[in-house]
């Protein structure tokens, strides 16, 4: 059995056999049926689903000494057997089946320790985490025939309060659960701020906006390895507090004796309305652990709660648990040609058509500066391209993603003693290998540079076709504010 962190609530499930013994009579009314109950043990998040807390036994970690089922409105009072199946089924009970098959409604299903202490109850069918993965509680209908044996399988729930949206369940069949939560706290750092802020922007009248840096609205899903979300679609977004106030906690189940693989995944809430993914993360269950106080492996770290930036703008003793690349407004794809050289500190002119978005860093009709990305390949002036536009501080894609882009956007920010030439042949140099010249030097000390608010960042345009049909067109790159 593993070690597991506790949370919220937390799900048992015991396998309790109620069976009969197997002696024969001839008269159909002395009719006996054999029945057993496997018992699935969950608990859920109370407070956030709007059931009270004390509708559920406080979760114990007593042993179960007994249960007692309420049949048709009997109480049958059974012991758990200790010694069979680690304690994990009851004593035999027999129920009648004098016309051969009688119908039966189990309406409570409660688990006690020897101190006739209540420590699960059986779920309500149709209740919150019943809906959510399909579990089996009461009231529950079953039919009895006679000199047969009949196993049902139902889920009881204790309640376990823990640190703040912390939530665990344990289920047994014997097989164990624990639904645990993993919480998330997000900030925005960006200079287009105000653009964020429109009317009309899911982040239009945030509370706790101030300026470039502002709680990121946001959602996670939690994925197993094959990429079936696990966490509740309809309750996995900060939007409705626009992220002020408190994380966002999700829960996920977690299954003892097996290694479960999971991947979250933040999904940043854009001021048009669209959820972008801004980060992926695989993990274990069993890897966030609280044991016995020990907060050690919490996830988030020592306040367990996960906090992100987007845009790098955090003093360093904040202790985020990762500064995300700056949000740049471009679009995915464009058409775009260049002319020159030279133009201002770049090498080419470059201009756009098509784009129409206003927002946009970069817009139709204008003159912007720009390098060439690899010198081994041939790009053609006064000819028009579409290419995808990646960001520089995000996901690029091959051959690109080996380029010192560290060094790259050092050097976009610290060029403006340098001609164009030189510009262009350092940018080579880094790319290439090729011996550097005195600027490639300077930037090559610098490979881990993160371009901040107000630094500049290096924009990728990666052509995908050009009018003689050249399967390898060079990669053009000009430099944006983020």
């Amino acid at each position: 059995m593993r070690n597991f962190k506790r949370l919220a609530t937390s799900l048992v499930a015991l396998a309790l056999l109620l069976a009969f013994p197997s002696c024969e009579k001839q008269e159909v009314a002395d009719a006996q049926h054999q029945l057993s109950f496997s018992i699935n043990n969950l608990t859920n998040s109370l407070g956030k689903k709007g059931i009270s807390e004390s509708e559920l036994p406080e979760c114990s970690d007593e042993a179960p000494s007994y249960v007692k089922a309420t049949i048709n409105g009997k109480v049958y009072q059974l012991l758990v057997l200790q010694n069979y199946e680690d304690g994990t089924e009851t004593e035999v009970l027999k129920l009648d089946a004098a016309d051969g098959s009688v119908n039966y409604q189990l309406e409570m299903f409660e688990v006690y320790d020897a101190n006739d202490n209540l420590i699960w109850l059986s779920p309500a069918e149709g209740s919150y985490y019943d809906n959510l993965w399909n579990l089996t509680g009461v009231t529950l209908d079953f039919t009895v025939e006679k000199f047969t044996k009949h196993k049902i399988s139902i889920d009881v729930l204790c309640f376990e309060p823990y640190e703040y949206e912390n939530f665990g369940f344990t289920w047994f069949d014997f097989d164990q659960i624990k639904v645990k939560s993993l919480c998330f706290y997000g900030d925005v750092c960006t200079k287009f701020h105000e653009y964020f802020h429109e009317d009309g922007s899911p982040y239009y009248g945030q509370s706790n906006y101030e300026g470039y840096d502002f709680p990121a609205i946001f959602k996670i899903e939690i994925t197993d390895a094959t990429g079936n979300i696990l966490n509740d679609e309809n309750i996995n977004s900060n939007l409705d507090w626009q992220g002020v106030g408190e994380p966002l906690c999700i829960e996920y189940p977690d299954y003892v004796g097996q290694v479960d693989n999971y991947t979250f995944t933040i999904y940043l809430l854009m001021p048009d309305g669209v959820y972008e993914e801004v980060h992926a993360v695989d993990f274990t269950a069993e890897q966030y652990n609280n044991i016995d106080g020990d907060t050690s492996n919490n996830f988030g770290g020592e306040d367990g709660v996960f906090d992100f930036v987007v845009g790098n703008c955090s003093y360093n003793g904040n202790d985020a648990d990762i500064e995300l690349p700056a949000y740049i407004p471009i679009p995915d794809e464009v058409s775009f040609k260049l002319s020159g050289p030279v133009y201002d500190s770049g090498y080419v002119y470059i201009e756009f058509s098509g784009i129409g978005v206003t927002t946009y860093q970069i817009q139709d009709a204008t003159i912007y500066s720009a390098w060439c990305g690899d010198q081994l390949n041939s790009i053609y002036l006064d000819t028009w391209y579409d290419a995808t536009v990646y960001s520089s501080l995000g996901t690029v894609p091959a051959p690109y993603n080996s380029y010192n882009w560290g060094a790259l956007n050092w050097l976009a920010n610290n060029l403006d003693s340098y001609t164009p030439e030189q510009i262009q042949e350092a940018i080579w140099n880094i790319i290439h290998g090729t011996a550097p010249n005195a600027l490639a030097i300077d930037a090559l000390t610098h490979p881990g540079f993160i371009p901040t608010v107000g630094d500049m960042a290096i924009v990728l345009f990666d052509p995908t076709a050009d009018d003689s049909g050249s399967p390898e067109i060079q990669m053009v790159f000009m430099r944006i504010d983020p």
